[in-house]
């Protein structure tokens, strides 16, 4: 889902936020926090 979130046009109509909620970008925060953390632990 990266390209039609990021750019106004990626959706055949409307606009990102038509198709996105809140719930959605907290969830998609909350994982990359996940992967970050992860990551993190790899690294130290």
């Amino acid at each position: 889902m990266y390209i039609p979130a990021r750019y106004p046009n990626g959706f055949s109509r409307g606009k990102p936020a038509d198709y996105f909620i809140r719930e959605d970008a907290d969830d998609a925060i909350s994982g990359a926090e996940r992967i970050i953390r992860f990551c993190d632990g790899l690294l130290a």
